[in-house]
Formats: structure tokens, sequence, C-alpha cells
């Protein structure tokens, strides 16, 4: 009969914890970021969309060097969870998270891609020079830092917990990067009436010529073609 019992029991425990499911969105969500800081996109894919993360990367920065530059933003990523809570199928974990200041790396990242352009150096010197001033840039204001609280979302698909990823965390992870270059934009479009929230950022990318210099950055303009618009204006 005891030996009855103790089967029933090991039975119930089994599927006491199958039925637990995994690991918590807490633990997703710092695997995700862990995976993210160290640019290991295969762990991090399992749990986000980190293609996104790459492709807007590469959209305000250039294919030139992309990996490189990647690197760097996410070399700098720091987080603290705040909350976590659960209901169902559904989770949403709060978290801290820091990294370098973009809109004051953009800012100076402007302001050399005009002059970049206007020099009469061949395209490879050209992007070997941004990439380069790029670098520096990041390792000067390493230490200048921007925290962005955000929610972020799960669902539990097929059992595991899955983030959904949204303009707030990835502008969070990338430093502001986004909200930045958004805000740069708009400041143009206004004639430098932008919000004082993005600091000397804002006042850099208002000046005439930062459509140019953003052009270039990406990688949309050609360089030689650049420069020549840039004096006839």
């Amino acid at each position: 009969m005891k030996k009855v019992l103790s089967i029933m029991l090991a039975f119930v425990l089994i599927f006491s914890f199958a039925g637990c499911g995994g690991e918590a969105p807490q633990k997703t969500v710092e695997k995700t970021l862990n995976a993210i800081k160290a640019a290991d996109s295969k762990k991090a894919s399992a749990y986000i969309d980190y293609n996104k993360l790459v492709k807007i990367t590469t959209e305000r920065l250039g294919t030139s060097h992309s990996t490189d530059k990647i690197k760097l933003i996410f070399a700098n990523l720091q987080y603290k969870v705040i909350s976590s809570s659960t209901k169902g199928n559904s989770a949403t974990v709060k978290v801290k998270i820091t990294n370098t200041d973009m809109s004051a790396v953009m800012a100076n990242l402007y302001q050399e891609a005009i002059k970049v352009a206007m020099s009469s150096d061949g395209k490879d010197a050209k992007e070997k020079k941004m990439f380069e001033t790029y670098q520096n840039l990041m390792d000067h204001y390493s230490k200048s830092t921007v925290d962005n609280t955000v929610s972020i979302q799960l669902l539990k698909l097929k059992g595991k917990w899955q983030i959904q990823s949204d303009d707030a965390l990835t502008n969070a992870i990338l430093g502001g990067l986004i909200k930045s270059l958004d805000t740069n934009s708009k400041t143009n479009t206004t004639n430098g009436s932008g919000s004082n929230s993005t600091g000397s950022a804002t006042s850099a990318s208002s000046a005439p010529g930062s459509q140019l210099a953003q052009d270039i950055i990406s990688n949309n303009t050609d360089y030689n073609n650049s420069a020549s618009d840039t004096t006839s204006k």
C-alpha cells in the first residue's frame, strides 16, 4: 500500500512541475538582454525579433562596418528588473534599461559627416574615417548613459515565453537612437523648434545640412556627390 501511495505521489509531483511550464518570464527577459549585450543573434532570436534591432541600426548607421557598429552599441547595455507579473499566457516584466546616450554620439557624428563629405578622400577612405569617428565617439560617451524604464510584454507560445518587441523597448536597447533621430527629423521640419529634452543632439541636427549628414551616415548618399551638393548650397 505504501509503495502504491509513493508511486501516486511521484506522478502528482511530476504533473505539477509539468504544469509550471518552463522558465519564468523574468528569466526569459534576462536571458534575452544578456544575449543582446553579447551580440549573440542565435540566442537572442529565440525570444525576440533580433533582426529588427539589426535592421533599425543599419538604417540609422549604415551598412558599412554594420556588425561592429551594432556590437559597440550593445556592449554598454545594462539593465535592472523592477517587477514581474503573470496572468495566464501573458506576462509583463518592468525593466530599467541603461545604455550609451546615442543622441550625444549622433550629434557629433552629424558634424563629422559634413566634414568628411567635403574632403577630397575617396569613398573607402571616407567610410573608414566615419567608422573610426564612430568608434571614438562610442568610447568617449561610454559613461554618458541614458535610462529608459519599459514594460516588456511577453506571450507564452507553444509553452515558451516570447517577447513582444515594440518601439519603446527597441529604443531603450539602442540607447535612445530611434527617439533621437525621430526628434531630429521633426525639429528640421519645424525650423529648429524641437523639444529641449534631446539637448545638444537636437541643436546639432537642426543645423543646415543635417539631412545630408544623416544620408551620409546611413550610406544613402554618394560621398563625392554630397560634397558638391553641400558646396553649391
